[in-house]
């Protein structure tokens, strides 16, 4: 059981090192302000949608003290920003983040 567990969380590590090395380098240069993101932008730069989800992630969880991290959590976040996103597309990232159903949080 112990054994399953670093092998998770080296898996957990891998894939945010992943996303973090995917993110262009004028991304990472400068500062981005995620109350200022619109769901257009992040719909056309797909790219980028890995490392703002892991952001709302951690927001949604620190604001919750929540320190639990589920593959289906991700994919539940992934779908409701995808879905929310593509019919708000003027929305900000926190306005399709604070419409996350309360059940799914």
């Amino acid at each position: 059981m112990f054994h399953g567990k670093i092998a998770m969380k080296r898996s957990i590590a891998a894939a945010i090192l992943a996303v973090l090395c995917a993110v262009p380098l004028s991304v990472r240069a400068g500062e981005i302000d995620i109350a200022r993101i619109r769901c257009k932008d992040v719909l056309a730069n797909e790219e980028q949608l890995p490392l703002i989800l892991m952001w709302v992630d951690g927001y949604m969880s620190a604001a919750t003290n929540n320190t639990v991290f589920t593959e289906e959590w991700m994919a539940r976040l992934a779908t409701h920003m995808d879905v929310y996103c593509a019919t708000h597309p003027r929305k900000t990232v926190m306005e399709a983040m604070e419409a996350m159903p309360a059940d799914e949080e």
